[in-house]
């Protein structure tokens, strides 16, 4: 059976960037962890998929500063967070546009009683209490 802890975990959307910069419209990364920051952060130390990421990290290190934006948000609320702080691709150090990382969790859900269905596949889970369908990033 698939994890789907997701579904209920808590998430942050979290910002890295250097002490001169003051807007993370423009500016650092825009990111989205359900995972804490610190864990979130060392494995962007170990492996950043952003190329300009990369370079800031290499180039500046520890002067990078991490801090949440937005807390206890369900993953939905997260994404739709993110896109509206990164709305297309490769502003500050993000390679990509906001929520574009996480495609299945984008999918329109529907929830019955005992069953989650996606797009892709039903999954069994009694007494799931998921979100509402993502309408940001619905299916057509």
């Amino acid at each position: 059976m698939p994890n789907l802890s997701y579904l209920t975990a808590p998430h942050m959307v979290y910002w890295g960037y250097l002490p001169s910069f003051d807007d993370p419209f423009r500016e650092g990364y825009i990111g989205v962890t359900m995972l804490k920051l610190q864990s979130r952060v060392a494995h962007h130390m170990s492996r950043a998929y952003s190329p300009a990421l990369e370079k800031a990290l290499a180039e500046h290190g520890d002067e990078i500063e991490w801090r949440p934006l937005h807390t206890d948000l369900p993953w939905y609320v997260a994404y739709e967070i993110e896109r509206i702080y990164r709305p297309k691709r490769h502003i500050g150090w993000n390679a990509a546009f906001g929520g574009s990382r996480h495609k299945k969790r984008r999918e329109g859900w529907l929830v019955t009683p005992s069953w989650v269905h996606s797009s892709q596949s039903d999954y069994r889970t009694p007494s799931v209490i998921a979100p509402r369908p993502n309408l940001f990033y619905a299916s057509s």
